[in-house]
């Protein structure tokens, strides 16, 4: 007797599956689903028949991993995860949610509505998992793991939080602020538990003497570190290298080839719908650059992501990238509001809103270099008070070098030199934590807080400029109007020509002091 092989069916114009339940895992099953029938029936959600099939199969497929599980489950074979595992898969949700909606992020309402939504489920706190069930069950049937009840429900309390975490970054996408999550390395690499695998077939099971992904990750990390670059970067590549590392499926460097490579592009592309340039400039070039770092050690023989070609289309421009006259000028005076019209906000943060906009539109120096700044950074040089920006005592500083920006007479008129004199010392717009590593993510939580005053309480909502970020291109737009030369700004700005003759001789304060007088005053006091 022949056995029919399982296959769509299809119910008025539509296609299902519809598949009877083993009776070996019927009760765990009814108990997992809470449902009290024999059969999974599901709409595939198309009346395409080719479709269907295809729909059919990946289904089919996840519903007999799922039936696996529940088989170790009865067989007490289940594993129980540690926090750092459990984090670690939520950090994989955490990196697909914002893979998926890195390019073209939802509205900003409609962010603040999922926020809303999960927000309402709070107090389900042990059964929010429930919400993520299928995106839970279908890493788990990946990873062929069965974990025991209490993993399960812990699992779900923390793609909980991960899709919480996630949902902030992607609203914040939508404002057109790109910078990276300052919680974003939170989430440990995924290593499997050994017990769950039988088979040494596991992607990150290995011998001792492996070459493995992480191993040239964090020789890149260290010599990146050392070379006094960006600390930002790290968890930025970190991400990028988590996600290559999900789609090949193991952790092996040696193994990856440059197929792997560019179907992993073509993926990104093609099934995530990012855009070339956050591919290239992005992605790959994470993972191009631990491997090439790889070869120059001698550890590894080739750079498998090297001659992986991005094209990027030429970008239409719709308006300028910095803030026009009159949006400097409404910023600006919005920055002078009385504090009180802030409301309950913390003093550190209403301090960041009523500076960091003036010092950015009279420096233009990155919004995190200047949310980084202490009390001492700010020195009378040659007969200037000038600010400086240094990589030293834990901050970031992109270029990794040091420099310092002489005071516009504009800026002074404002009682910014009243503002630091009755400063103490350490930082001026957040409370110095205990741990100096914590700094940089300080810093960037008070940015954040300007950037949301920008859009929500002065209303510059163009999704077209960063809030922040817009400062630095007006900067070098005055500094072009002003006949500044290039030399002069990139020196304010902390910008590299690429041009050896730079390296000669130093740009002193009272040059560049008479370079950025030439700027204009931006608004009336």
């Amino acid at each position: 007797m022949a056995f029919a092989m399982p296959h769509p069916i299809l119910r008025k114009n539509t296609w299902y599956l519809d598949v009877r339940i083993p009776a070996d895992v019927l009760e765990p099953y009814r108990k997992y689903k809470n449902s009290k029938g024999d059969r999974v029936r599901k709409s595939l959600g198309t009346n395409d028949r080719a479709e269907a099939k295809k729909r059919f199969a990946e289904e089919y497929a996840n519903l007999q991993n799922t039936f696996e599980r529940l088989r170790s489950e009865v067989a007490g074979k289940t594993v129980r995860l540690s926090s750092k595992q459990i984090t670690a898969l939520a950090g994989i949700h955490y990196r697909d949610l914002l893979c998926r909606f890195e390019d073209d992020p939802p509205e900003v309402a409609q962010t603040r509505d999922t926020l809303t939504a999960l927000g309402s489920i709070q107090h389900l706190r042990g059964r929010r998992g429930k919400w993520f069930r299928k995106v839970m069950d279908d890493m788990l049937n990946k990873e062929g793991l069965a974990i025991d009840e209490d993993s399960y429900l812990r699992l779900g309390e923390a793609f909980y939080e991960a899709a919480t975490q996630a949902i902030e970054a992607v609203g914040r996408f939508a404002e057109g602020d790109y910078s990276p999550d300052p919680k974003g390395n939170r989430f440990p690499p995924w290593v499997p538990p050994e017990a769950s695998r039988e088979e040494p077939s596991s992607n990150l099971e290995r011998p001792a003497s492996e070459l493995t992904i992480d191993s040239l990750f964090e020789r890149w990390e260290k010599t990146h570190l050392a070379n006094n670059k960006a600390q930002g970067t790290v968890a930025d590549f970190r991400a990028k290298v988590e996600v290559f590392k999900s789609f090949v499926g193991h952790g092996n460097a040696e193994r990856v080839s440059s197929k792997d490579v560019g179907a992993w592009v073509d993926y990104l592309l093609h099934e995530k719908g990012l855009s070339p340039k956050s591919i290239r400039g992005k992605y790959l070039a994470a993972v191009s650059s631990i491997f090439e770092l790889g070869v120059g050690r001698g550890v590894i023989d080739n750079n498998p992501a090297k001659g992986i070609r991005v094209d990027i289309p030429k970008a239409q421009k719709t308006r300028e990238r910095g803030y026009s006259d009159a949006e400097a000028a409404i910023l600006l005076q919005a920055a002078l509001d009385d504090p009180a019209s802030l409301g309950g906000m913390a003093e550190w943060n209403k301090k960041a809103i009523r500076w960091v906009p003036w010092l950015c539109a009279y420096t233009g120096a990155r919004v995190s270099e200047i949310t980084q700044l202490h009390r001492e950074d700010f020195e009378y040089i040659q007969g200037t008070l000038s600010i400086r920006i240094t990589p030293e005592g834990g901050k970031s500083v992109k270029t990794g070098k040091y420099r310092r920006i002489p005071l516009h007479s504009h800026l002074l008129e404002t009682g910014i030199i009243e503002f630091i004199r009755d400063t103490r010392g350490g930082p001026l717009f957040f409370e110095d934590p205990e741990d100096i590593d914590k700094r940089l993510d300080r810093a960037r939580s008070a940015g954040e807080k300007v950037r949301k005053w920008v859009r929500n309480t002065v209303g510059l909502a163009d999704k077209r400029i960063q809030p922040n970020h817009a400062w630095r291109h007006r900067f070098k737009t005055l500094c072009y109007n002003a006949g500044i030369e290039t030399r002069y700004a990139d020196a304010i700005q902390g910008h590299e020509d690429g041009n050896a003759a730079s390296s000669y001789g130093d740009m002193e304060v009272l040059a560049l002091k008479r370079e950025i007088e030439k700027i204009p005053r931006q608004v009336m006091l």
